[in-house]
């Protein structure tokens, strides 16, 4: 992602900043929100660690697998919370599952990092890319899936997560296009700043607070 501890540093403030924003602000899904951008931005951590020599880049690889594992969990988790139901349970319970495994897994495979790009680029060792094809298919569709499901549950009338949902796909289209695949989880990680700016912009959905467990 960040090719200097500079930008690391600067990107990690700006979503830790607006994250605290969001979570003080506490309107209707600002801390699910909250909670998703601070573990974003805990890869820009881990990149300032190796970029300061405080990691390795096998220690900084399995980490950042794991961080990237846990956003759809935080993002399962919110959704529960919000609208309790079977489905919201069962949802939980699989990316819990697929967060669990990928924690074991991980001990189990190495990882490596190059500059390439003009970024960093994490790999698993002799692969491209941090997941499979299949792990990443299931992280974009816990990251973007769950926005739908809010919809549904305020029956797709919410103008704010549209704004927010198309937010979160024209940066994934933007990452796309312009970088190779095996930096689309770090770059969309960096671009993220992106979204959670928009996210503030719209006041996160809504303007009214709202009790966890109780609905839209």
């Amino acid at each position: 992602m960040c090719l200097t501890a500079k930008e690391s540093s600067m990107a990690l403030a700006v979503l830790i900043y607006i994250s605290l924003l969001l979570y003080i602000r506490n309107n209707k899904y600002d801390r699910i929100v909250a909670a998703l951008f601070i573990v974003i931005s805990m890869i820009q951590f881990i990149e300032l660690l190796y970029h300061t020599k405080n990691i390795s880049s096998e220690n900084g690889g399995k980490s950042l697998y794991v961080i990237l594992l846990l956003q759809p969990v935080i993002l399962a988790t919110g959704l529960y919370f919000h609208f309790k139901s079977n489905f919201t349970l069962a949802w939980l319970g699989v990316f819990l599952g697929i967060f669990i495994g990928g924690l074991i897994y991980s001990s189990t495979i190495s990882f490596s990092v190059t500059k390439q790009y003009g970024h960093l680029v994490w790999s698993r060792k002799n692969k491209k890319g941090i997941f499979n094809n299949i792990l990443g298919i299931l992280y974009l569709l816990g990251l973007f899936i769950p926005f739908f499901i809010i919809q549904y549950y305020n029956n797709w009338k919410n103008v704010g997560i549209w704004i927010l949902l198309s937010s979160l796909i024209l940066s994934s289209i933007f990452v796309v296009i312009v970088y190779p695949d095996v930096c689309f989880s770090s770059m969309w990680c960096y671009s993220s700043i992106f979204v959670i700016f928009t996210a503030w912009l719209i006041g996160a959905f809504d303007c009214d607070k709202v009790e966890i467990g109780k609905g839209s």
